[in-house]
């Protein structure tokens, strides 16, 4: 990576495959539930496949309101988190600024 965080080949972007080998943790912070979303076919509303037992919500009743507490929320799975399609749709996050609005 650059002096500025950014990675310099596709490969970079997907270095937590290599710190969960190594440490069995690969911190991030996890947007599941606002910049990715899981529906299963029942239309109940999840942050990611791996996690309905944890949380789950009627799609016609999550509300922009959800969408934006669950940009900010810590979800205790994120750090152990093995899902490349959840990283990949949240990775370019990370180059933003990302404040809680007040």
């Amino acid at each position: 990576m650059n002096d500025k965080g950014i990675p310099r080949s596709l490969y970079e972007l997907s270095d937590y495959r290599h710190r969960m080998i190594k440490t069995g943790s690969a911190p991030f912070k996890c947007r599941a539930g606002s910049r990715y979303l899981y529906v299963d076919e029942f239309g109940k509303a999840s942050w990611c496949s791996q996690t309905r037992v944890l949380f789950s919500k009627e799609i016609a009743d999550y509300t922009y309101k959800d969408l934006k507490r669950e940009f900010y929320s810590y979800k205790s799975c994120q750090d152990g988190c093995t899902l490349g399609c959840v990283r990949s749709a949240i990775s370019y996050d990370q180059w933003r600024k990302q404040e809680k609005p007040q």
